[in-house]
């Protein structure tokens, strides 16, 4: 499960950079194209997510120390 985990967060991780860059690019070139709300709407799915699961591991690791 840990493998499983870890290749998750990285799968995360990339997608949340590719889809970044994309806004960048975007961004600075101002080629607005259709899937502009699709993709601005997916970085915020895959940041939330990715963030939430390193949120839950540190906020288990601060109980862990706590306990």
């Amino acid at each position: 499960m840990g493998t499983l985990y870890k290749t998750i967060v990285l799968l995360g991780f990339a997608l949340l950079t590719i889809g970044l860059g994309y806004l960048l690019v975007e961004n600075i070139f101002r080629a607005k194209t259709k899937l502009h709300e699709v993709v601005t709407n997916l970085v915020v799915v895959i940041a939330i997510l990715v963030m939430l699961q390193f949120g839950t591991n540190l906020f288990s690791q601060f109980a862990m120390a706590g306990a």
